[in-house]
């Protein structure tokens, strides 16, 4: 089974990267300012990239740490509904794998 690991900053337009080292808390929403793709927006992805829709629903969870994932994979395997070995597909966005491709042209 593929499961697919999507963190939500690839739906920014740009980002954040000067935080220091000793930030623990997560900023502020207001931070962002309108860099955030709009819901329409993350919805067409979804639909026209990933072949999701309300009517043709997945099992999925949305969660804000990645502890959190661990936890509903262990529990998916404990009920059953996953077996492993198992696939995790991971998509985020990484400043610095970008700025690799930019420089290159690439992007």
């Amino acid at each position: 089974m593929k499961i697919l690991d999507l963190d939500m900053d690839y739906f920014m337009r740009t980002h954040v990267i000067s935080i220091d080292e000793s930030v623990v808390e997560r900023l502020l929403e207001i931070t962002y300012g309108d860099c955030i793709w709009t819901e329409q927006e993350v919805r067409t992805f979804f639909e026209n990239n990933l072949g999701l829709s309300k009517e043709k629903k997945i099992h999925g969870r949305v969660v804000i740490g990645y502890n959190e994932s661990l936890f509903y994979w262990r529990k998916l395997i404990e009920k059953g509904n996953l077996s492993t070995p198992f696939e995790i597909i991971h998509v985020d966005f990484k400043v610095a794998v970008t700025n690799y491709f930019q420089e290159r042209g690439y992007v």
